[in-house]
This record gives structure tokens, sequence and C-alpha cells, in this order.
């Protein structure tokens, strides 16, 4: 009992200090995310305690059985004292220099918010001196610490666990109530229910640019051969009347993977990510359910599946999320084989109830701990506080890595592909970036652009034809949004969210000619397509049509729907700063619906929006300012609104 109790005074005090901290990481990183337009920002009151509560309770819960280990290997060598206390300091040092991370990650974190100065501004050898600083302060904080503990457990002894047990029992109610006892959910990522359907099984690739205008791509007419890669392709669909359905990034590419509408998850900027079941609804997660191998290839930031949260369908993101070079190691190989082969009601429970709280968690530990390894020089890669900076442009995993990365993962597996690839260098503020280095016109610079992605996609033809995969190959090519900045440094009052139309192109295995569609579609209709092209039942929440299928030429692409896209504000203008603080406009949100040759663009609240007809060009807009006709297009919207069931106010 005396060893027990020895054992116990020594190494108590440390889960003390653990769940004090955890709960100052997670505190601080909160106000954090509150200071700032985020996925946060969308969450109720109630919400967010339930997600701060049940994010403690799973660090608690980690800290609490790394305390057991080290009480029973603590309590085995408590005859070998100087062995014992050579463990327990390495441990006190190890909880310090967690405690003095925290401080210093946060400290910084608020100095960037208020300065924009951030530990990605020092040279290597000021960050060098700040990690020798750190250690020598976690180091000083050990020897005072442990002189403390040993004073008030004289004073206080066995009390101590009283507070440490209520705080983690404090967690538990909130933590029952979401997790509870309810059967598991089925269709996780490796369930076999749909490997057998019947079906066609060819391999997918999603090809997509940032920023294209079909104005300027040779394929579409442009006096320029930008694209002589795509040109020489006979057997292609080309729609000349594409829309996309989000006016930035991440909100276009979730619609796009989810074959769901912004309004309808919510993701209507880059600060928005996927929640509860919309997590999990998504074209990735049938295709990994049918025996796909499922493989997403972007920036790392914005185009990111796994920053919109989308769960239980990649089976690989980059380089597992490092951005480094190399090629499939036996550990990566076992994950791929492994990914989903959790028991279903395990996998219910940790993926699906706590879903937000591990995107938090995970978001919390990679934000702060990247800090640490860039100071120690163990990263050159800059974590992104702010997805609306202007920087985004420019930073992330760069194109030639992605293109060497699909090489050697198509070239490693034997079954059927699924490869969502997204490029940035089309991005409209490198164009003006490099159009200012080079002495050329922003035109130029982008043609230029454009013809480089166009090299990349002759590239990743190349590797299909080399490995004997591209007749076997369905491609779309597409972007995200239009030209952001329309080549000036101001964006127009509607961003991305123009009546212009947007490139879609489809290459379909089997395909003997070349088809031109002039019907309007939007990329909701992506999914849903190619669902349709394999035979895979197309689930309710869908909410996009089927636009190509084996039978093209029997397909009819209704004319008479409303294809609604929307953004919010912050997405319109990066230059303003007005997103550094709490008083942006975060829930406003600009809509845009295309039916027929009229586009009606409207402002969330408004009384009324603005309406072009589009039947004389899809590139020379003409406003019509017949009131009757005006509010008699609002109306249609607004109905549509209401389908959705969204919060965004739309008067009648």
């Amino acid at each position: 009992m005396k060893r027990i109790r020895c054992t116990y005074e020594a190494t108590f005090p440390l889960l003390g200090c653990m769940f004090g901290t955890i709960a100052s990481f997670v505190l601080l990183e909160v106000f954090f995310l509150s200071s700032k337009p985020s996925w946060f920002s969308g969450m109720s009151i109630l919400e967010r305690i339930e997600l701060v509560n049940n994010s403690l309770f799973i660090l608690f819960t980690a800290s609490l059985i790394l305390w057991l280990g080290l009480f029973s290997i603590a309590l085995l060598l408590s005859e070998q004292k100087k062995v014992r206390d050579g463990l327990l300091w390495c441990c006190w040092l190890l909880v310090s220099l967690f405690f003095v991370a925290v401080i210093l990650t946060n400290l910084e974190t608020v100095i960037y918010t208020l300065t924009e100065w951030s530990v990605y501004d020092l040279s290597g050898l000021n960050n060098a001196i700040l990690l020798v600083l750190l250690v020598n302060l976690a180091v000083l904080l050990v020897l005072r610490r442990r002189v403390q503990v040993s004073r008030f457990f004289s004073s206080y002894g066995w009390k101590m666990p009283s507070v440490v047990l209520l705080l983690f029992l404090a967690t538990f109610p909130l933590v029952l109530k979401k997790v509870g006892f309810a059967a598991p959910a089925q269709g996780s990522l490796g369930e076999s229910s749909m490997a057998d359907a019947p079906g066609y099984r060819p391999n997918i690739v999603l090809f997509s640019a940032d920023g294209l205008d079909t104005r300027y791509l040779g394929v579409y007419g442009y006096e320029k051969e930008t694209t002589p890669n795509l040109s020489k392709l006979r057997n292609l669909i080309i729609y000349t009347r594409a829309y996309c359905n989000g006016g930035d990034t991440r909100s276009s590419t979730v619609s796009i993977l989810t074959g769901k509408n912004p309004l309808t998850t919510g993701v209507i900027d880059g600060t928005r990510i996927l929640r509860e079941e919309d997590a999990f609804h998504h074209l990735p997660h049938i295709l990994a359910s049918a025996g796909y191998f499922c493989i997403d290839l972007n920036d790392g930031i914005m185009a990111s599946s796994s920053k919109g949260n989308l769960r239980e369908g990649f089976h690989f993101e980059n380089f597992s999320g490092t951005g480094y070079e190399v090629g499939l190691n036996p550990l990566e190989k076992q994950w791929a084989r492994l990914h989903g082969r959790v028991p279903s009601y395990f996998s219910n429970v940790i993926t699906r109830r706590l879903g937000i709280e591990l995107y938090f968690l995970k978001e919390l530990i990679e934000r702060n701990s990247n800090k640490i390894l860039f100071m120690a020089d163990l990263t050159k890669t800059a974590w992104i506080l702010l997805p609306t900076d202007l920087d985004t442009a420019t930073t992330g995993i760069k194109d030639r890595l992605l293109i060497g990365r699909f090489k050697e993962l198509i070239t490693e597996t034997e079954q059927p592909f699924f490869v969502h690839l997204h490029l940035m260098s089309t991005h409209s503020l490198r164009a003006v970036t490099m159009s200012a280095e080079q002495g050329k016109s922003v035109q130029d610079v982008y043609d230029q652009l454009v013809s480089t992605v166009d090299g990349y996609l002759g590239e990743i033809i190349e590797i299909l034809e080399k490995n004997d995969k591209f007749d076997d190959t369905l491609i779309v090519f597409h972007t995200d949004h239009g030209l952001t900045y329309q080549f000036k440094h101001i964006i127009s009052s509607l961003g991305e969210l123009t009546g212009y139309p947007l490139p879609l192109v489809v290459h379909l295995p089997g395909q003997k000619e070349r088809i031109i569609i002039e019907e309007s579609v939007q990329y909701l209709d992506i999914a849903p397509s190619i669902l349709a092209f394999l035979g895979i039942p197309i689930p309710d929440w869908m909410e996009g049509n089927v636009i190509f299928t084996r039978s093209i030429n029997e397909l009819r692409i209704p004319r008479s729907r409303p294809l609604i896209a929307a953004t919010s504000l912050i997405a319109l203008d990066r230059s303003d700063k007005s997103h550094r603080n709490n008083d942006a406009p975060n829930e406003v949100v600009a809509v845009r619906m295309v039916l027929g040759d009229m586009c009606y663009t409207y402002l969330a609240g408004s009384a009324s929006g603005s309406l072009h007809d589009l039947s004389r060009s899809a590139y020379d807009f003409k406003e019509i300012r017949q009131p009757e006709l005006v509010q008699h297009y609002h109306e249609i919207l607004c109905k549509e609104l209401e389908k959705k069931e969204t919060s965004v106010s739309c008067p009648q």
C-alpha cells in the first residue's frame, strides 16, 4: 500500500497538470476561432459548448490512459528510485514543454491576428534561438513546479484526485448524450455493399484547374491554341453553358464532390466545412464502397477534402498530409488496405457521432505543431491561419508534385481508381503577380498558365496511355469558379458568380465522336452523372441531374430548371481586411440563378436583385429593367430557396 501511495503522489500531479494544460489549449483555440470568420462561426452557443466539452473529454481520456501506463511503470520501478525519478523527470519535461508550447503558439496567434506577424516570418537563426528559449523555459518550469507540487502534497495529500476526477466526469454527460447507444450507421468506407453491384467500373479522373474561363480556352474556340492536348481528343462532350454552384474553391469543390448545393450543406465560403451526415454524403464515399481506390490531389488548403471535412471517402490525400514527395511505402500500402475496416459500431461512434470534434482536434494539433516544427526547421510548409488571406494563391503543394504523385499512385494500384486533381497554376492572383514580375500583360501570362495546365493534362493522358488505362478512363475537365479578378485588382459585386459559362469537357470510354451540348448544366450534375454511367443508384440527397451516360445520344437535359449558386460576401473581396474581426458580414450571401436565357443575381435580404438576358451571347449581358419581370424571377428564386430550407432570407 505504501508503494502505491508513494507512486501515486509522484505521478498524479502530472495528470493534473496535463488536464490544466489541455483545458487551456482547447479554450485558447476556441477564443481564436471565435475572433475571426471560420467554420466555428456557423455554430450556435449550445453547439460550441458541446464541441468544447466533447473535445475535452477525448483529450482527458487519452491523458488518463497515458497516466495509467506511467503509473504502472513507475510502480514496477518503485524499488529502483533513480531510474523511476529519471523517468518522472523526463515526463515532467514533456508536460512542461507542452505547456510552454501552448502558451507560445497561442500568443503568436494573437500577435498575428493583431499585426499580421507570425513565426513564419522568422529566419532560421531566430527560430533556433526561440526554440532554445522554449526548452530552457520548460526546464526552469520543471524545477520550480516540482518544488511547488511537493509542498502542495504535504498539505493536501490525497484530496487532489477529487478535483481532477470531478473535472473529468463533468464532461461525460454531454458526450453520452451525443454518442448514445444507438445502432451503428451503415455505409462506412470499406463496406462491400456496393462492391458487387452490377455495372461498368472504368477509372475516373476529375481534372480541375483554378479560375478557368471558356473565353480563353482553345477547345472553346479561343484565337490562341491554349489547350492543344485537350483539343486533340476527338471523342469529347463539350458543354458550352456550364455553371459552378459555389463562388470560391472550397464551396465549389465541395458541391462538385457531394452533388449538393452550397446552400444545402452550408459550405458557402472557404471558412466552412461539412457537418454531421453531409460529411459522409459524397461521391468518393460511394465509389470507395463500390471498390474504387480513391485519391485526392490538391493544394492542401482550399481544395483539400480533409480541410472541407469530407470523411470516409479518399484513401489518400496528397502525400499523407505531409507535403513530401515519396512513393508508396509499406505503411501507406497497409493503411490503404485496412482503412475503414474497423468495427462498424466503433466507426459509427468515432467518425460519425464525434466527427466535428475530431476535425476540431485535428486542426488544433496540426496548426500548432506546425509552428513548432517550423521553428525546429523540420518543415518548410507554413500553415495558413486565415483561408481568406491573399497569399493562399501562391501557397500550398505545387502542381508539379501532384502530377508526380498521380503517376506513383495509379501505377501502384490494380483496382479501378478515382482521382480528384485540382491544380492552382491558373489562379488569377498568380497571373497578376507574374505579370508584374515578367513585364508582360496579364492576359499573355494567363494564356501561358492555361497552356501549362493543359501540358499537365497531356502528361496525365501520357501516363494513362503508358499504363494501358486511357481507353478505360472517364475524364472530366472543369474548373472551380470563374476568373476571380477578371484581370483587375478588384472584384465585381458578385465575384466569381457571374453568368459567364465555365469549362466542362468530358471524355467517355468508348465514345466515337465529339458532341457539343448547348443546354445549361451545372457542376452539381457531375457526381450523379458519374454514378449513372457506372450503373450505381443515385442517392436521393444528390441534387443534380444526369448530363452524360453511356447512351449519350438518347440523353435529354431539361432546359427550364433553375441553376443556383451561392457565395459568402467574405469570398468576394479578399483584399478587405475586415475579415480579421467579427464585424465581417459572414452571414450575408450572394445568390445567382440561371434559368433558361436569364441570369438573376440577388443579395440575401434585399428587396430585389438584377436580371440579365443571356440569349444574345453567354458573354454579352443585357440588363432587364422591367420591374414585373424582375419580380417574377425573384419569386422563382425565393421558392427555390424555401425548398432548400436555408437560412438565406428572401422577402417576396
